[in-house]
């Protein structure tokens, strides 16, 4: 494996030469570069959750160019770096980021709740209730970062239309 100094200057060299292959970063470990046979470059972190036994993961922080420098790339390396050592897999967590985003959503569970709803009555009003009240100040908030503020603003928002 290559190690050195990931750097402007570095990348710039590796991508003109056509290398393929992995430069991992010497002063801080796991931080590394990975170069494709097309020249393109992106910057990855490498860890074990578990210790020796565990396997390893590489998770792509994302290719060079903006955003991405050397510099931001190694601070984002840190953060993550952090989180492995505090027993949080970067790679779980963004999975389960984007589970929440999704399948989640507020408006996705408003939808399943009303259409649950027994009684054709009682279907309408749940129906109606969160279109007009609800969606629209929750729309695609995932359900487990609702919190009592988000009521008050239901509230909030009740309350202002009526006296309109």
């Amino acid at each position: 494996m290559a190690t050195g100094k990931i750097t402007k200057r570095t990348i710039d060299a590796l991508q003109a030469g056509a290398v393929t292959g992995f430069l991992w970063d010497e002063d801080l470990k796991g931080f590394g570069l990975k170069i494709s046979a097309g020249g393109s470059a992106s910057y990855v972190v490498q860890y074990r959750m578990g210790g020796r036994e565990a396997k390893t993961r590489r998770y792509a922080i994302g290719g060079h160019g903006s955003p991405w420098t050397p510099f931001t790339a190694r601070e984002e390396a840190t953060r993550l770096l952090r989180l492995v050592a505090q027993g949080i897999d970067p790679v779980e967590s963004d999975k389960q980021r984007r589970r929440e985003a999704v399948d989640l959503a507020f408006s996705n569970y408003a939808d399943r709740f009303a259409a649950d709803c027994k009684g054709k009555d009682w279907s309408t009003l749940v129906t109606r209730s969160l279109r007009r009240h609800v969606k629209p100040v929750l729309r695609d908030k995932a359900l487990p970062a609702i919190t009592r503020n988000f009521s008050a603003r239901i509230r909030f928002s009740r309350s202002r239309r009526s006296s309109l």
